[in-house]
């Protein structure tokens, strides 16, 4: 006899749930087995899990940059655009540490495309590269199963084309093993802390989702998929009706595995953003939020002696540096270029009134030359001004003259 879910008549909700949390329980492993047998490498374990290149290492092959103690800092690119840090006197079997991170900031100017390169005993006069699905933060990808990643590797490189706008601190590279033991414990890792993007002090996301060895959510279905593939089974054999509650209370299980890993991560943030902010006026909450520099290069600004009311003009090549400066001015009455550069002219000099105060931030269209106590631009034209915070040819803010 049975109820409209099917649930046996004599089964306690202890004993159903149990029944179920055991046949979800059982599937969650094998489908984490399965992860770990797809993208594991050739062994089981590794005497060594982890290689890490310092940045002490790293050597500019391409643009400009120099070593500080604990980073390498990327000044500019080459002509280019390029900039590649080669990362040499390394010597390892490729199917062993397939899966690389190398250490970039968060704060890093938009536009950058990053590939990871690097160079086979077998073939040492040809660099190998391979693009990186990044933005922001660790620059990671998985190269096991690469085509071209095999031998052994004497050379790791990481190869950035764009401008680099602001100096871009490296912190050296991480290898980390494909062994089974080390991809278990990695997956495991991955869901706990990097599949979500936890930002202390920022917003977290779910971003880093697309980062893991294998993402929550598809192995948390995949396991819902077997467990009830195996009610069925299981039914047939003895040959019952298929247990609908059973496979609702699965489905339901699985959901649960899901929210409360995030509901769980997005406590840790708000625990972390309490301890950041809590206390704090609005200034420094500004200046411990993850664009802390920013704000204080705004608030230099802000606070600079000058006529107010004013307009205010930010200018920079880096739209997410004019529009975050400009956040920060706020409610001043201030302008900036919400479409990229390419597909907006510089102000012109008869487009600037009398009184305007304009912000350089990393532009190449209009530079402050303080010789002649003129704007300059590319090609030629000037407008006379006078400053009113310089801080060498990064940044500038001035206040527009009278045409002369």
């Amino acid at each position: 006899m049975h109820d409209a879910l099917d649930v046996p008549a004599d089964s306690t909700p202890v004993r159903f749930v149990g029944r179920v949390g055991f046949h979800f329980a059982v599937a969650l492993l094998v489908a984490v087995l399965a992860v770990v047998a797809w993208n594991g490498g050739p062994r089981f374990s590794v005497a060594q899990p982890t290689v890490e290149v310092p940045a002490s290492a790293l050597v500019a092959v391409r643009g400009r940059g120099h070593a500080e103690p604990a980073r390498y800092v990327v000044d500019a690119a080459d002509a280019e655009g390029i900039v590649l840090l080669a990362a040499g006197g390394v010597s390892f079997a490729a199917a062993d540490y397939p899966r690389i991170t190398w250490h970039l900031p968060w704060d890093v100017p938009s536009g950058l495309q990053v590939n990871i390169a690097w160079r086979r005993r077998d073939a040492p006069g040809r660099l190998y590269s391979e693009a990186v699905e990044w933005s922001r933060g660790p620059a990671y990808i998985d190269l096991n199963g690469h085509p071209d990643w095999s031998g052994t590797i004497q050379e790791i490189s990481l190869a950035i084309r764009g401008r680099i706008a602001a100096p871009l601190p490296v912190g050296g590279v991480r290898l980390r093993s494909a062994a089974w033991s080390v991809t278990l414990v990695d997956t495991l890792s991955d869901w706990r802390d990097r599949a979500l993007v936890f930002a202390p002090g920022g917003f977290s996301s779910l971003d880093g989702e697309r980062a893991a060895i294998a993402p929550l959510v598809p192995v948390v279905a995949g396991a819902v998929g077997i467990a009830i593939a195996a009610l069925g089974w299981r039914a047939r054999r003895r040959g019952a009706r298929f247990p609908l509650g059973a496979a609702i209370g699965v489905f339901i299980a699985g959901w649960l595995v899901v929210d409360l890993r995030t509901q769980w991560h997005f406590a840790r943030q708000h625990a972390a953003n309490l301890a950041i902010y809590t206390g704090k006026s609005g200034d420094d909450r500004s200046a411990a939020s993850p664009d802390g520099r920013l704000f204080e290069t705004a608030r230099k600004l802000r606070d600079a002696t000058r006529e107010r009311p004013a307009r205010v003009l930010v200018l920079s090549d880096n739209t997410h540096l004019a529009t975050r400066i400009a956040w920060f001015c706020y409610p001043e009455n201030v302008w900036h270029g919400a479409r990229s550069n390419a597909r907006r002219p510089a102000v012109a000099p008869d487009q600037l009134r009398t009184g305007d105060q304009v912000v350089l931030v990393l532009y190449e269209a209009i530079t402050w030359d303080p010789a002649r106590q003129a704007l300059v631009w590319q090609d030629g034209r000037t407008r006379a001004a006078t400053p009113i915070l310089v801080e060498g040819p990064a940044l500038a803010m001035v206040r527009v003259d009278a045409p002369r």
